[in-house]
């Protein structure tokens, strides 16, 4: 029996299929579904939103969970802090950090193990 009163396909039952489109977090064109809490992705099952209020270091945070890095791993792959990775995620997101993110999971199988 699960804990969860609600999961992901109750938000997704009567999703209209929107579909293909890039993710803007596993990057792949991949058909999206348009449920009550925002868009999923058919390839990485990931949530986002369609508003452009959703801030991108908040997709990028998104990005750093999909390849299963810390924030002090994710700091060691471009070159800086974690806490500076942190600010990024929360505060602002440089453009050099948000298509860093872009190419490591582009390339992930690459990258990561490069690393």
């Amino acid at each position: 029996m699960s804990d969860a009163i609600c999961g992901q396909e109750a938000f997704y039952c009567d999703a209209i299929d929107m579909g293909q489109h890039e993710c803007p977090i596993c990057c792949t064109i991949s058909t999206h579904k348009l449920g009550w809490v925002g868009v999923l992705c058919s390839n990485c099952h990931r949530e986002f939103s369609l508003d452009d209020e959703e801030w991108r270091g908040t997709l990028a945070e998104k990005r750093r969970e999909l390849l299963g890095l810390t924030r002090r791993q994710m700091g060691t792959l471009v070159g800086v802090a974690g806490s500076k990775i942190a600010r990024y995620e929360t505060r602002k997101c440089p453009d050099a950090y948000w298509e860093k993110t872009k190419e490591l999971v582009v390339n992930r199988d690459d990258e990561i193990s490069n690393a």
